[in-house]
């Protein structure tokens, strides 16, 4: 707590220091009486200090003890989607839809609408071929082989399979003819 907010070295000062948070006289000029306050306040090994308006410094009145989730869900960065008269990050969305978090997320700031129909469609399938008697993606099959993930789609939609699917590209010279 002390690092973020007064070492300008700490890799978390931008985000507490740096933006003017600050931990509050009664807890800066003694660790015991922050020690109360936590005891008394259900400190326990696998919680960590989380500032209840994210804006404010650390005071008693600011601060409570969360698991990771929770504190991870009170970022100033978290996305809360209300649909339907229900409000919900796009986490906790993910997790009810199954969706990944980076489509949900992508989806909510590439649209203009944001509808429930729009943000939770079923994810699209990736087409799955057999490469090296293993099955892949065709993303996965273009990280392995450096091939282009169009240029495989594009030959795939052809009707290219197997190992034509996968031929390297050749490129012409120029003053070459066919």
């Amino acid at each position: 707590m002390k690092n973020r907010c007064y070492l300008e070295s700490n890799i978390a000062y931008k985000n507490y220091g740096g933006r003017g948070i600050k931990v509050c006289d009664e807890w800066l000029d003694s660790f015991i009486s922050f020690y109360n306050w936590a005891i008394n306040n259900g400190y326990r090994n696998d919680l960590t200090i989380d500032r209840i308006n994210n804006n404010e410094n650390y005071y008693p009145k600011n601060c409570k003890w969360s698991t990771y989730v929770e504190q991870s869900n009170n970022r100033r960065d978290t996305v809360y989607i209300e649909l339907d008269g229900e409000t919900k990050n796009i986490s906790e969305w993910s997790k009810i839809t199954g969706i990944s978090h980076s489509i949900i997320w992508q989806r909510y700031h590439k649209s203009n609408t944001k509808t429930k129909e729009e943000l939770f469609k079923p994810a699209k399938k990736y087409i799955k071929i057999v490469y090296n008697n293993e099955e892949k993606t065709l993303p996965q099959l273009s990280r392995e082989t450096g091939i282009g993930l169009e240029t495989l789609r594009w030959r795939y939609n052809q009707g290219y399979r197997e190992e034509e699917l996968t031929k390297p590209v050749l490129h012409r010279k120029s003053g070459d003819t066919a």
